[in-house]
Order: structure tokens, then C-alpha cells, then sequence
């Protein structure tokens, strides 16, 4: 192989690597959408049915019910996402030392 064709190959996998980040993004902001409108119809349907029971005005329930099943599942996905990078990080450090070592 030459230098000029290792160079080519490096920049389409460049190229595709971005595109591929590109599309990554695009469904995270869907997913994220799509869940945001689930949680407002969940909340809505809490605060129907919690407004009754409690009392409570209907928009003020909503707003608190959605967000609440907006963000709860979303910070437990956080917290997992981080505990799994400390392992995969302890993981690799260990590794490191077993090489080094």
C-alpha cells in the first residue's frame, strides 16, 4: 500500500465515522422528543386522575406529574450511565497496570 492510498482510506473513515455521528445525533434528539410527549401524556393522565382524588387543579399536576416522569427515569439512566463508565475506566486501568507491570 502507499501513503497516498493509506491517507485516502483514513479519510473516508473520517467521512464515515461523522455521518455516522451525525445520524447518531439526529435519533437522540427524536428519542428525546418522543419521550418529552410521552411524559406529558402520562402527566396528563396523572394529574386526571390524581386531580379528582386530591383536589388539585388540573395544570399545576400536570406539570409537576411530567415532569416527574420526565426526569426521575432520566436520572437513574444518568447514574447508570456514569457508574458504567467508572467500571469501564477501572477496567482499563487495570489493565494498563497488568501490562505495565
Amino acid at each position: 500500500m502507499t501513503r497516498g492510498h493509506t491517507e485516502e482510506q483514513a479519510r473516508l473513515a473520517r467521512e464515515v465515522a461523522a455521518r455516522a455521528v451525525r445520524r447518531l445525533d439526529v435519533l437522540e434528539w427524536v428519542t428525546l422528543s418522543v419521550v418529552g410527549l410521552l411524559s406529558m401524556g402520562g402527566g396528563a393522565l396523572v394529574a386526571a386522575l390524581l386531580g379528582e382524588a386530591l383536589g388539585t387543579a388540573f395544570r399545576p399536576t400536570w406539570v409537576v406529574a411530567s415532569l416527574l416522569l420526565f426526569g426521575v427515569p432520566g436520572v437513574i439512566a444518568l447514574r447508570r450511565m456514569r457508574a458504567d463508565e467508572r467500571e469501564t475506566r477501572a477496567k482499563i486501568q487495570e489493565l494498563l497496570e497488568e501490562n505495565d507491570g
